[in-house]
């Protein structure tokens, strides 16, 4: 009995007089519990602070920039839209500006250290109440950091890694340069990256030339860039400059008769600038191989020099074409034309119809039309490779020789169609394909039986002038040289180009082709309606006839 009573007493004198004896054990088990709370936070930090040391923090000044588009001469040729990004300093800042934004984004932006713990345990209560993702509580910091990584999955893991890399972002910046990186890297809208790209886009004026209704309506903008955007949602947008307004009154950074005075002042937007001021069926061919070879992320970054096969005398010629397809007075009429370099499959000029404003679809390259006589040529190439006699001007009788199963073989082999109906139809060219799979099939006449592998990206080179990617120049030999000279010298008369013209027997495609030692060049004129084109044959072979002419003029 004594020995418990001095051990009751013991405990007793472990805790505070005014306390029941009966807290002893609670207290201790939530001592433990806070430790090893203390413990596995000190980990998680630990953890996620040894992960954010993997990050480069050299990547949030290495803006992304324009890339930039050369010719085959090395000139350049374009911008590409979409990856365009004109950088500002700290100073070109108005202070309206950075008032506004704090007002709108992060009040206690200059005095924070990064993340405030507050605002993102708010989020977190208001999110678990609604059951989704409502708030991010992030600071500027913090989706500088989420713009830079591409760190936009909404899991607690990826919030942990962004405070991590925010804390490191605050001690390897200064304030103005976070706030610079800021404005220049985030989203507007309208292809616009970076204020001062949103700045002449929408008010065709500079960053620093801006007055304060417009820098609260760019501020209004970043939370729903697309939403938002003053092209496509006007009144949204002014609906957001005055709530940013309304912020800095509430914040004090202007006084209401400030506020009121500033919303009188005027807004007026640029014009929305036209797709073809930004775009053409030759650009929109380099867009689409870009996508091929760079990653999602690096188109995004930008930055790159893109070194093409594009002549941009032959573009002009090709686009003057096909937008004057209405030489025969009829509007419902399309054009399109493919160049090549018949020795190495270079796509020297596309054109996918008459006005790529207004008509995106790239005939050129996605249609399917019916190529009728224009296939003669390679059916007699055919002919001669399986070792028969072509009968000139009688391809029915020619094709017969050597079956519907080897020439839908030979037509898969030259990349015209990948699927031909196996028919005797085949044999008088009915068959559809595209401008360009047509071109680089003849190109075979220029090759001595090798076919070339198309392309119109020649190399790309990063900001720092290494070059990634270098295209292979690939042939597939298909036929006997000896076979293609002794169907040219049936076609043909020395030192003249292989040129062929059709039209279906329903006139809804017409087709002119011209294979020389430097070109091979295709034009498609037709209609998509399905209707006739209601002028003759003769007229469509002669002005297909004039434009060859053109083209071939111009070979180097």
């Amino acid at each position: 009995m004594i020995f418990k009573k001095n051990n009751r007493a013991n405990r007793r004198n472990k805790l505070p007089s005014w306390l029941p004896v009966w807290l002893d054990l609670p207290l201790k088990i939530c001592f433990k519990l806070s430790l090893a709370s203390l413990i596995l936070l000190l980990l998680v930090a630990a953890y996620y602070s040894y992960l954010a040391k993997g990050y480069d923090m050299a990547e949030v000044a290495n803006l992304p920039s324009r890339t930039v588009v050369l010719d085959k001469n090395g000139e350049h040729y374009a911008n590409l839209k979409g990856n365009k990004r004109r950088l500002i300093t700290y100073d070109e800042i108005p202070n309206h500006l950075k008032h506004a934004l704090f007002a709108r984004e992060d009040e206690d932006f200059e005095t924070h250290s990064g993340v405030k713990l507050t605002g993102l345990a708010r989020a977190a209560v208001k999110n678990a109440f609604a059951g989704k993702y409502l708030q991010g509580g992030s600071t500027l910091s913090m989706q500088l950091i989420k713009n830079t990584y591409d760190n936009r999955k909404k899991t607690i893991h990826r919030k942990l890694l962004e405070i991590a890399l925010t804390y490191r972002l605050e001690i390897n910046y200064e304030k103005t340069e976070i706030l610079t990186h800021y404005l220049n890297r985030i989203y507007f809208g309208a292809g616009c990256y970076g204020i001062e790209e949103a700045s002449i886009t929408y008010f065709g004026k500079p960053t620093s030339a801006l007055h304060e209704g417009e820098s609260a309506l760019l501020v209004g903008i970043i939370r729903g860039p697309e939403l938002f955007n003053p092209f496509k949602n006007p009144d949204k947008a002014l609906e957001q400059r005055n709530q940013v307004i309304q912020r800095m009154i509430t914040s004090g950074s202007l006084t209401k008769d400030q506020g009121e005075i500033i919303l009188k002042k005027p807004i007026r937007f640029e014009k929305k600038q036209s797709a073809s001021k930004h775009s053409s069926y030759t650009l929109q061919l380099v867009r689409r191989h870009l996508k091929e070879i760079l990653t999602p992320a690096q188109l995004d970054t930008g930055g790159f020099t893109i070194h093409t096969t594009i002549d941009p005398q032959l573009v002009t010629t090709l686009d003057t074409w096909a937008g004057k397809a209405d030489i025969f007075q009829e509007n419902a009429l399309q054009s399109a034309g493919v160049i090549l370099d018949s020795q190495t499959g270079a796509i020297r000029a596309i054109n996918g119809g008459r006005d790529v404003s207004k008509f995106q679809w790239n005939i050129a390259l996605d249609s399917k039309r019916k190529i009728s006589a224009a296939f003669n040529p390679l059916l007699y190439l055919a002919t001669v490779h399986y070792n028969e006699v072509p009968i000139i001007d009688d391809p029915l009788a020619s094709g017969r020789q050597i079956g519907t199963d080897r020439i839908a073989r030979f037509i898969k082999l030259l990349g015209l169609n990948d699927n031909p109906e196996e028919s005797i139809n085949l044999y008088q060219g009915d068959l559809r394909s595209s401008p360009l799979k047509l071109a680089t099939a003849y190109s075979i006449f220029a090759n001595q039986g090798h076919l070339p592998h198309t392309y119109i990206i020649k190399s790309i080179t990063d900001a720092k002038g290494t070059e990634i990617y270098t295209a292979p120049e690939k042939k597939d030999e298909l036929v006997a040289s000896h076979n293609v000279i002794s169907v040219l010298d049936m076609l043909t008369q020395p030192d003249h180009p292989l040129r062929v013209f059709s039209t279906s027997e329903n006139r809804e495609d017409a087709w002119g082709v011209s294979v020389s030692p430097a070109l091979s060049s295709v034009l498609w004129t037709g209609r998509n309606d399905g209707k006739k084109i209601s002028h003759s044959s003769e007229s469509l072979k002669k002005a297909h006839h004039l434009q060859l002419d053109k083209i071939d003029s111009q070979q180097e």
